[in-house]
């Protein structure tokens, strides 16, 4: 089995390919709000795995205080992002407090305790915590932004969060006095290799719930063409036009609900001079004179 080190930097390399995917696809398609900050998210969180798998060769505030910031990062970042892209208005002060107080509190154990568990239990009680929040966000509004049910994005957010709680595990029957991260080996090896999984169903997910809701776009699209290419059957006295509900509605409300056209009402010059003769050519050559 790798150790923790060689398993961070396979963790970044392969999340590096994500981020070049992501990239890909945001020069490439059409991708949503939102989406841009999944793609930050997961850059931070390839800089916060590089620099823990480079611990001990370079100085602990960049190895620690400044790889956990980024993970915490990572994870504010898709929580912003996961809101903006199902349209949830949500404030960011309450998700940013908590990181904040969590990565004050991580730096004031790597200045008071030689132990590393301490730290390990605030980033992998945050990790979940924030992983939870999302899976249930996804789980009560990705249905009303995408086609059918998603569950790929959902599967990843529940894994991460299942995942990062297994690296509590050791901590619950002893191994509390360990001061070198990297001497770590058989539960944060297998939590973090699990974890990895984790990363990779949910960007799966977020790539899939962004070609969805395209798919979904690129539809309404067609029904709406569609709708506007059928004969429309229009009343002869009133003008309003018949839905398929057996209703009436005007020509405006028709337009507004199939092509999301907005209407604003004028006058003709055939109207003009029919109904106002008196005032119709100065009023005509008031609008030539605007024209130029």
């Amino acid at each position: 089995m790798f150790d923790l080190r060689t398993l961070f930097l396979n963790n970044m390399a392969v999340n590096l390919v994500l981020v070049l995917v992501m990239l890909y696809m945001s020069f490439t398609r059409k991708t949503y709000p939102g989406f841009g900050l999944w793609t930050l998210g997961m850059v931070c969180l390839m800089l916060g795995l590089l620099l823990i798998g480079l611990r001990h060769y370079l100085p602990g505030v960049i190895t620690v205080i400044l790889a956990n910031g980024l993970i915490f990062a990572n994870q504010l970042l898709i929580w912003i992002g996961l809101d903006r892209f199902l349209g949830i208005r949500s404030r960011i002060w309450p998700p940013l407090i908590g990181l904040v107080a969590s990565f004050m509190l991580l730096t004031y154990f790597w200045l008071t305790s030689p132990y590393v568990f301490p730290r390990i239990i605030i980033v992998s009680f945050v990790v979940s915590a924030y992983s939870f929040r999302l899976f249930i966000a996804a789980r009560k509004h990705l249905g009303k932004v995408v086609e059918g049910e998603e569950k790929l994005l959902m599967t990843g957010f529940l894994l991460i969060f299942i995942f990062s709680a297994m690296r509590l595990a050791p901590f619950l029957f002893g191994g509390t006095d360990q001061t070198d991260f990297m001497a770590y080996q058989n539960s944060q090896t297998l939590a973090v290799t699990a974890t990895l999984l984790g990363v990779l169903t949910t960007v799966l997910g977020m790539l899939k719930v962004n070609q969805q809701r395209l798919e979904k776009e690129l539809n309404q699209t067609k029904d709406e063409l569609d709708t506007m290419r059928e004969l429309l059957p229009m009343c002869s006295w009133c003008k309003r036009i018949r839905i398929d509900d057996d209703t009436w509605q005007s020509v405006e409300d028709f337009l507004g609900a199939q092509s999301q056209a907005q209407v604003s009402h004028s006058m003709c010059p055939d109207c003009l001079h029919k109904y106002f003769p008196e005032m119709a050519d100065s009023v005509l050559r008031e609008l030539e004179k605007e024209k130029k």
